[in-house]
Order: C-alpha cells, then structure tokens, then sequence
C-alpha cells in the first residue's frame, strides 16, 4: 500500500460535522475483497460469528483500514494517533429475516464514559461487496448524532461497488434495513477512538475557508456545529473565535428573537435560541428566557438554548 494519505478537506469535514457522515470508497482488488469474502463464510460456517475476534479470525480484514482513503480520513477526524478500538463485529443480513440486526433504530452503546458532541469516536461500515439498497445497507439518519431522543426524519442508505464505506459519528441513530434481494449481505462494523483533543486541524484545511453552516434547518445547532469546528482547529480555532459572529441573524432584532422562544412551533423556538446564541454577550438579557427553554419539551429546542447560554458569557454561565 503507498504511504500517502488522502486527507479530507473542508467542505468534507463541515459537512460530518452537520449530518454525522461521510461515504468513502476503498479502490482495492477485487481478488482481495473475494479472498476476504470466502474467509468470513468459511468461519461463519466452522465458528458462527467471531464478533470482536474477527480482526484476528481473518487478518486480512486489516488491509481495508491501512489504506490511504481510511487512514487519511481517520486521521482528518481523530488526529494522527488514533486507534482501533477492539469492539468490532461482522454484521450478516440474510433474504427474508424481517429484524436484521434487531430491527430497531438505535446508537451504539456507551463504550466511553461520556458521550460527547464533539468526534472522539467514530465507526466505519464497511462493504466487502457490491451493495444495492435492496440487499440492506446499514440505514443512518442524517443529523441525529447529537440528540438523545429518536427524531424520525429522512434515512440515507449508503451503497456501492465493494470497497464502498460509511465513516460515521459514533452517536449517529442508524439500523440494519431489510435485504429483499436473493444475496447475503455482509458488513464489517469498526470502531476508531481519538486520543487527545486536537491542536490544529489534521486535514487538508485552508485557512481562509469559512464553513457555510445551513441557518434555516428546523433542527439545526449553528453554535455546536461551530463550536466542533473550533475544537477541531485546535490553537486556530480558538485564535478566530471572532470570525463566528452575527450573520445569520436575518433581520430580527435581539427582541424578536427573545419573543420567539415563546412561539408555538418548535422550529422557531429552536432557531430563535440558537440565533441568539450567535449574538454572544449582545444577548446577554435573554439568559433567563433560554434557561427556561433549556428543559422544552422539543429536544432541539433545549440543546440549542444550552449551548446559547455556553455563549452569553457571565450571564449564560450564571444561568447554567
């Protein structure tokens, strides 16, 4: 394998920290992904499945992961000292069984002592074969990494040629969908942990480029997805923390907002909390109404009030 890795650049890297995901591609022989392929049936057939005793069950699994493509998009994420963590697991979805792996909408446990926004961990579902959407990829939700309850919005299922991966935020609500073909579908489940907080961006990063947050979603998080991006340039980001100020704010005024968090529709309230939010210490008289909505009934409504207030400086602060 050759040395270089493919870094992952901005727009990449914003686009993870948004929707929780990234589909890559390995361009490797298709012998060794055949090779791979008759190993794991061979063990399925003689042992069952090997869970996390794969890696060491068919050792070949281990060449998908020292590529240029996964070891550059690891590292963009999780810094250059990341590592494999030992919970792996082969995912086998048969024609015709109605609850693949469960059935059930789900994030993955609580293998680290606290969750986090920020991407300490991620997972690759990786393909060793040609998959279409009717053999069952992995189903993952976009933008559910970072709510604890289950949001039911639009499902993405990544497919592809052999090789094809989906490098996901370890938080993100994915589940097996159903294989109404006629082939076996298989799927290596891997798990990668960052070991220190980052000191400056590990990928292909131009420091002129700003990331162009979507303002308008109903549930989306302007101050957390900025403040992952910060974390993630590390010193540089903490150098420019003036460069996310008003912007996005429209033509409301720090009082229409504030009259917002009282609207009836979640949505508003949500977007409202978060623009204010992004008026930093300006919107400081609005700390006491967004501790309230820190416990609204609307997750998304709670989440971007709480990371409003981490922004209001002594008045947020005081209020949390």
């Amino acid at each position: 394998m050759e040395n270089d890795m493919v870094l992952l650049n901005d727009a990449q890297v914003a686009e993870f920290i948004v929707n929780g995901y990234l589909v890559l591609r390995n361009e490797l022989p298709k012998a060794l992904h055949d090779g791979v392929m008759r190993q794991i049936d061979y063990v399925l057939g003689e042992e069952g499945n090997p869970g996390n005793n794969i890696l060491p069950r068919v050792p070949d699994i281990g060449k998908f992961f020292e590529t240029p493509v996964v070891r550059g998009a690891l590292t963009s994420l999780l810094g250059p000292d990341y590592y494999m963590h030992p919970h792996r697991h082969m995912h086998y979805n048969q024609p015709g069984n109605q609850a693949p792996g469960g059935g059930q909408w789900h994030k993955d446990g609580y293998w680290s002592s606290m969750r986090s926004h920020r991407p300490w961990w991620v997972m690759l579902f990786y393909y060793t074969q040609d998959i279409t959407e009717d053999m069952g990829p992995t189903a993952i939700m976009p933008r559910s990494q970072y709510g604890e309850k289950f949001p039911g919005r639009e499902t993405v299922l990544p497919a592809g040629k052999a090789g094809t991966i989906a490098l996901v935020h370890f938080d993100l609500w994915h589940k097996a969908s159903l294989n109404t073909s006629q082939l076996d579908r298989y799927m290596l489940k891997f798990q990668f942990v960052r070991l220190r907080e980052p000191a400056a961006p590990s990928w292909n990063h131009d420091a002129n480029f700003a990331p162009a947050f979507p303002a308008d979603l109903p549930d989306g998080h302007l101050n957390l997805w900025q403040d992952v991006w910060r974390w993630l340039l590390g010193s540089e980001g903490r150098a420019s923390e003036a460069a996310f100020a008003a912007g996005t704010l429209g033509e409301a005024s720090p009082a229409e907002l504030d009259a917002r968090l009282s609207a009836e529709d979640a949505a508003v309230r949500a977007r409202a909390a978060d623009r204010l939010g992004q008026l930093g210490e300006a919107a400081a008289g609005s700390a006491a109404k967004l501790g309230e909505r820190v416990g609204d009934a609307a997750e998304d409504v709670g989440l971007n009030a709480a990371y409003a207030l981490g922004r209001l400086g002594a008045a947020g602060t005081a209020e949390l």
